[in-house]
């Protein structure tokens, strides 16, 4: 091919390509305009709930057993008014003493509660002083009528964890509703120091304190699952009233129940405010930035960055926290308040520019201006799902704005996340699924299905079964299944603005299922694993259709029918896109996040290097609090790197090199022993100050970082484990306590698998360690020459832990999740990942669960151990350091009480309590936000603490640990035998690495010692 003919197809080449380019822009240009964000009509939206069909006569049932949708439903139907009179109210010290549960904390607020050096409360003698203990306060309050009231109260909440208060109501004895057993009252927030940037101009993450002062709040669904607040019926007459106060300490000035608002319909308010169109602004358009609201009611909603090419400030170029929620602002109850100008008094338009972040999911939010909801489309008003981001005033379905009046000054706009009108679905998602579950449990027992090692079901083949015969009812209730779900899946399609979201496929999976057993019930036995999985699939739907999530960015207030460009076409996305691709080669991502440092000796400053194996943003805190408070008072520079992939590897090439950092946190556990016999660690307990900051910690923690008498790390975080159970089916349906010691388990498993249920333990070598401390053996002997496991105690220790899954038939490969969310193993033993799954994905679960300390073995003086670990990370110092000092400086400041405590509440902010921080530090530990119970509970766990000591060919304890453990209960081999075949291997490595490292007395002391 000849030189001109290259060219020419090179050119017809760029040409194709320009023309595609430009058919690509066109074709998305008008795919995206069908979803910029049209208004529908919300139609089911109402609190009042249908009853649970699959419980005949639920109506007949107390309230105190039906949730409050039920509730209100008797209520209309009985026809009791809303109450119009003027608020009962209630002071706090008004409280009858002889009646109340109270304890010393409870008192007069008689001084004035100080924040920073400012009054933050005044002192009232009539308000009352609650505790984190629960409290129970009794009142007598004359009601002059029959009817509904809301409950308000004026309180004030005192430093604490950043936990809210939980709030429980009983009138004349007798909740009534099941969710007036948890209300809350919320903390309140605010930004500072969000105008910081770092050495390359990118913006600093704001600070945020909590807001402390007088609130008033009228009780709702602390998660927005209702469109109003509570209405509370009181009978005329003298009526008990008795109000628990837990978790977090404040004061209660007053207690009113007031009368409820009625908002008024569109048409209402604006004859109730005259409109006219002469009367409509005229003036030019009012930006109001949205990043940085004056109030939120939740700690993990903040600033995000955004680099769309029409958001504002620009975030393509610098970072700029330009935009307001996005992913984190999804779950019902958060709010966000801003204030705004108005130029002059008229009606206007009021515009917001927001963008989706999930596919064909709607967000309702309720809007309320200068604290009052202005007409009752915004209790729950729908920001329709949007492709991008897209600029929309608040309108009706017939895409017409609202006109809002606003008088000139300052106004405030608080907005709220809400359900909507999903909350029925969801109701009766989990009323299906309750049903299923029991339905599951007989057919089961019917069958005599055989629980497999993973939790499933095994059934006899070859057998058919008339189920029929012995539930007459299967055909009908697998048919309100699977019509059920149908009619959910075309509501959740309605409440989305006519488009299915990804959570609705399992819906219609479940739909399609149950028609299909329905019509053919021989089928159902073979099919129970695949309820299983349905089930499971569909309650992930009711966490999925609660959060809804938006992002903000500006809102306007101008005349009818204003708009601006807002939305990114294709050139501004090219345009975005190449300057991305220019900074990706300039930009120093190492630096961001880290402030400027104004002092002129910076430059003499001794810099030290410190590795960490965590995500960009942990970075970013743990760079803000090195700047703020290390480098401050200390005079040293930290070189923070963050790692992918872990530490641990890179270090020892490094080491090798030359080059290695001073200083490696977030270090796995069993890294500094392997490093210290090699020469490349600093032993800690040499520095000044190593016995005291020990202190803050548990000292079994130290255990693996032991070698010749010295220690080579530092804990940093530490895992914990506990018992979790069902309350609602180990002690309300079974009427068991919790065990308190592996008999009463044994005691306990015929029981929980006669009904069908069963006991979770972890499957892992790990996991016979604890039973092995409780024994009273050990790993190694006591200069770790050796191993132990072939003693008297490892071996009752190790057939114990075997029969688990041999004798007492226990699944050791089942989903404990979301085998615990369905019922079916109601109890076992987990850590804090797994408690953090049921706070954050398992609110259906809210007051069904509690958890206790892990059964251990009763002594002879009939104390009970319940020894067991919980290795994490650690802080190491490399021996090549040239800065010894300051590097051990950097551990102190970093493991510090102070410092762990800060970190662990910026981590909480940041990521929620789904990433809640697990530190090494007791202190630290106290200050996170778990209740009273939960804390108890871990607190007493860790005073069983326990670790075993690392050495040389430690890593074969495992590996054949995990052979001899799968020999006898997979295999079926003898128990004893299995161990003691490990045990020689175990030693021979052991012994191996030792003659390699010239240890001939002890692994763990130095060969002077003995001890």
């Amino acid at each position: 091919m000849n030189k001109k003919k290259k060219q020419k197809i090179v050119r017809y080449s760029i040409a194709a390509s320009v023309v595609v380019l430009f058919v690509i822009a066109i074709i998305v240009s008008i795919v995206t305009k069908d979803l910029e964000a049209k208004q529908f009509e919300q139609k089911r939206n109402t609190d009042v709930m249908e009853f649970n069909p699959f419980i005949e006569n639920e109506r007949r049932l107390d309230n105190s057993f039906l949730e409050y949708g039920k509730v209100l439903s008797k209520y209309l139907s009985a026809g009791y008014p809303l109450y119009q009179g003027n608020p009962l109210e209630l002071r706090g010290m008004d409280y009858i003493p002889e009646k109340s549960t109270i304890n010393s904390d409870v008192k007069a607020f008689t001084e004035d509660y100080v924040v920073d050096g400012e009054v933050a409360l005044e002192a009232d003698q009539t308000a009352v002083v609650t505790s984190t203990s629960k409290v129970t306060l009794v009142y007598n309050l004359d009601v002059p009528e029959t009817a509904l009231y809301n409950l308000e109260l004026l309180y004030g909440l005192f430093s604490g964890k950043s936990a809210n208060m939980l709030i429980g109501l009983t009138i004349n004895g007798k909740q009534p509703f099941i969710e007036s057993s948890y209300f809350e009252v919320k903390r309140m927030y605010e930004f500072y120091e969000y105008d910081r940037y770092d050495d390359e101009g990118n913006q600093i993450r704001a600070k945020q304190r909590e807001v402390f002062g007088w609130q008033k709040a009228v009780l709702t669904h602390p998660d927005g699952f209702y469109r109003n607040p509570y209405l509370i019926l009181l009978q005329k007459g003298t009526n008990t009233i008795e109000i628990s106060f837990s978790r977090e300490a404040g004061v209660i000035k007053t207690i009113s129940f007031v009368a409820p608002t009625v908002n008024p319909t569109y048409d209402e308010y604006l004859n109730m405010n005259g409109f006219s169109e002469d009367k409509i602004y005229k003036g030019e358009a009012k930006q109001i930035e949205l990043e940085v609201p004056v109030l939120k009611n939740d700690i993990t909603i903040r600033a995000e960055w955004n680099d769309d090419y029409y958001s504002y400030p620009p975030s393509y170029d610098l970072l700029h926290y330009n935009i307001f929620g996005g992913a984190r602002w999804k779950d019902g109850g958060t709010s966000a308040k801003w204030t705004f100008e108005v130029p002059e008094t008229g009606w206007y338009q009021l515009s917001f520019r927001y963008s989706s972040s999930v596919t064909y999911v709607a967000a309702y939010r309720e809007i309320k201006i200068d604290g009052a909801i202005p007409f009752e489309d915004m209790e729950e008003y729908c920001f329709p799902y949007s492709d991008g981001w897209v600029l929309k005033p608040l309108m009706d379905k017939d895409q017409k704005p609202f006109m809002f009046y606003l008088e000139e000054g300052t106004h405030e706009i608080e907005i709220t996340a809400k359900v909507g009108p999903l909350r029925h679905d969801i109701q009766r998602i989990e009323e299906c699924i309750e049903s299923i579950s029991s339905l599951v449990r007989r057919i089961t027992q019917l069958v005599a299905a055989t629980r497999q090692a993973d939790g499933s079901y095994a059934v006899q083949a070859n057998m058919d079964w008339d189920l029929q015969e012995y539930i007459p009812d299967i055909v009908e209730l697998l048919e309100s299944y699977s019509k059920n779900f149908y009619e959910i899946y075309d509501n959740i399609k309605e409440a989305n603005g006519g488009k299915a979201p990804y959570y609705g496929s399992a819906i219609k999976v479940a739909a399609e299922l149950f028609k299909s057993l329905a019509e053919d019930t021989e089928e159902v036995p073979g099919a129970i694993n695949e309820v299983n999985d349905t089930i499971a699939g569909i309650s992930n739907t009711i966490i999925a259709a609660k959060e809804q999530p938006v992002a903000f960015d500006y809102m306007i207030i101008s005349e009818k029918g204003y708009t601006q460009k807002a939305r990114s076409g294709f050139w501004q996305n090219l345009y975005v896109g190449a300057k991305k691709f220019y900074w990706s080669f300039v930009k120093d991502y190492s630096a961001i996040g880290a402030p400027i440092i104004e002092d002129e000796d910076i430059d003499k400053y001794p810099t030290i290097s410190v590795y960490v194996a965590t995500g960009r943003e942990h970075v970013e805190i743990l760079r803000r609090m090195i700047s703020d408070e290390f480098t401050r008072d200390h005079r040293i520079k930290v070189d923070v790197n963050m790692v992918a992939g872990g530490v641990e590897g890179q270090i020892m090439l490094r080491y090798v090199a030359g080059n290695a950092p001073d200083v490696a946190i977030s270090v796995g556990a069993g890294t500094p022993f392997e490093y210290a016999i090699r020469g490349a660690l600093l032993p800690l307990n040499q520095f000044e100050g190593f016995e005291e900051l020990k202190k803050s910690y548990i000292d079994d923690a130290f255990n693996p970082y032991l070698y010749k008498g010295n220690y080579y790390a530092f804990p940093e975080t530490q895992s914990w484990v506990a018992l979790f159970y069902r309350t609602d089916i180990i002690v309300d349906e079974l009427q068991l306590d919790p065990p308190d010691t592996w008999e009463d388990v044994y005691e306990m498993l015929p029981v929980l698998q006669e009904k069908g249920y069963d006991f979770y333990y972890p499957y892992a070598p790990g996991n016979y360690i604890p039973f092995l401390f409780q024994h009273g053996g050990n790993v190694y002997d006591e200069h770790a020459m050796t191993s132990s496991l072939d003693t008297v105690e490892a071996y009752n220790a190790f057939k114990e832990y075997a029969d688990l899954y041999i004798k007492y038939k226990i699944p050791y490969a089942a989903n404990f999740y979301q085998r615990f969310r369905n019922g079916t193993i109601p109890i076992g033993i987990d850590g804090h990942g797994f408690f953090s799954q049921l706070m954050v994905a398992a609110p259906e679960l809210k007051g069904k669960w509690d958890m206790a300390p892990i059964p251990g073995h009763k002594l002879s003086d009939g104390s009970v151990v319940r020894y067991a670990g919980g290795l994490g990370t650690c802080s190491i110092i490399i021996s090549s350091t040239e800065y010894p000092e300051e590097a051990w400086k950097f551990i102190q400041w970093w493991s510090s009480d102070e410092v762990q405590t800060q970190y662990g509440q910026e981590v909480e902010a940041t990521f929620g309590v789904a990433s809640r921080w697990n530190p090494a530090n007791v202190e630290a530990l106290k200050t996170l936000p778990y209740t009273e119970k939960e804390m108890s509970v871990i607190l007493e766990q860790w005073s069983h603490f326990k670790e075993a000591h690392n050495t040389l060919g430690g890593y074969y304890t495992h590996r054949y640990l995990n052979t001899a453990l799968n020999q006898t209960i997979l295999q079926g081999k003898n128990a004893r035998i299995a161990l003691e075949d490990a045990v020689k291997e175990i030693n021979k490595e052991m012994l191996r690495k030792q003659k390699e490292f010239g240890i001939t007395d002890s692994v763990l002391y130095p060969s002077d010692s003995s001890n």
